[in-house]
């Protein structure tokens, strides 16, 4: 016997280098990994993702992004690409406020999609936040029809349904 092997361990070892070569010879596996920010954002793909939710009720979830810490744009899903298009934005830029929190929600009972912002305002000395809430129409956001809250917190305000 050469090398001492069996005929039993040759064949192993010959079927072993036979699949290894066959592996070598197919196509090379794909990446597992790849970047999909173009494919579904386009050339919108920059903000700091706030919150999730479905603003325009079509069983889809939409992306509530917030951009240079006082614009929220929404990507509203699509079925093609890109998938998230930006379709709804509202501002606290004209009352010099920096969000703090996002949260999509109904708060009025009518069916649509309202949006609770916190913030300090721009020269804020203490550490209180205000809240203004965009109320959702039509399944979209009317920038004009808020309500800002009359009082300030101390912190992030905890809303559970």
């Amino acid at each position: 016997m050469a090398a001492g092997l069996l005929p039993s361990a040759r064949a192993v070892l010959a079927l072993l280098f036979l699949g290894l070569a066959l592996l070598s010879v197919g196509p090379a596996p794909a990446q597992a990994l790849h970047n999909v920010t173009a494919e579904l954002f386009g050339g919108e793909a920059w903000g700091t993702l706030a919150a999730f939710g479905d603003l325009n009720s079509d069983k889809q979830t939409d992306l509530f992004v917030l951009r240079e810490r006082n614009d929220l744009i929404v990507f509203l899903a699509d079925q093609s690409a890109p998938y998230f298009k930006p379709k709804v934005k509202v501002s606290l830029k004209n009352f010099s406020a920096l969000v703090t929190s996002v949260v999509p929600g109904d708060y009025d009972g009518d069916s649509q999609m309202d949006v609770l912002l916190t913030y300090f305002p721009q020269n804020h000395s203490n550490n209180e936040l205000g809240a203004v809430i965009f109320w959702g129409q039509n399944q979209t956001l009317d920038p004009k029809n808020m309500t800002i809250l009359n009082r300030t917190f101390h912190d992030q305000p905890l809303i559970m349904e």
